[in-house]
């Protein structure tokens, strides 16, 4: 009977894992946050579900079963139910985690397919968040503009966040575009980049 209290507990605790900390088994690269994660969790949802897991293993013990007493039914049938209980919720977790992995190839495979037509069009575009950049003088801007377009690349405002996919896919459109910036422009090509940038700031 112990065996089967120990275990029960041991299925709780499971479940509330999955339930706080299953969106993180995840394809993409999110950043863990414990308290966020613990804040976040919806702890009435899980104690009506474990809840509703006691009344139907009290309802179903009342069956009556050779050998065994009220509470061992209770035990046996409450394990039985949280096996279910976590089984689900890892079914759920595995499908998410697959719908995310073909959303997020998608993604990727046109950030890839972006980055390849740039390249051939010799203008690799960096986009940024934000907002609107720092602004200049009409004149200077336009020479910082010039800058860039030496090096074959533009910088692009979006005006908004990117979300966890096209975090991702900016990522990888750099993965692809970074050998092609390195053989046109040399070795160290940023930092002279940014050096010319800096003497038309000042």
């Amino acid at each position: 009977m112990k065996k089967y209290i120990l275990l029960n507990i041991a299925l709780i605790i499971l479940i509330i894992f999955a339930s706080t900390f299953g969106t993180y088994f995840s394809p993409l690269n999110q950043r863990f946050a414990y308290w966020w994660s613990i804040t976040d969790f919806d702890w009435l949802a899980i104690l009506l579900i474990i809840s509703a897991s006691i009344v139907f293993a009290l309802l179903m013990s009342i069956i009556k079963i050779k050998n065994l007493n009220y509470k061992q039914k209770f035990l046996k049938t409450f394990c039985i139910f949280n096996v279910l209980i976590l089984i689900f919720m890892l079914s759920l977790i595995i499908k998410n985690y697959i719908n995310v992995r073909k959303e997020l190839i998608k993604i990727e495979k046109e950030y890839v397919d972006k980055a390849k037509n740039d390249i051939k069009n010799d203008n690799v575009t960096f986009e940024f968040t934000g907002g609107l950049s720092i602004r200049y003088t009409k004149s200077p801007e336009n020479k910082i503009n010039n800058i860039y377009k030496t090096y074959g690349i533009t910088y692009l405002s979006t005006g908004c966040l990117f979300d966890d996919y096209n975090s991702a896919g900016q990522q990888k459109y750099k993965e692809v575009v970074k050998p092609y910036l390195e053989k046109r422009n040399g070795k160290n090509w940023e930092q002279k980049m940014k050096s010319e940038v800096e003497k038309l700031k000042d």
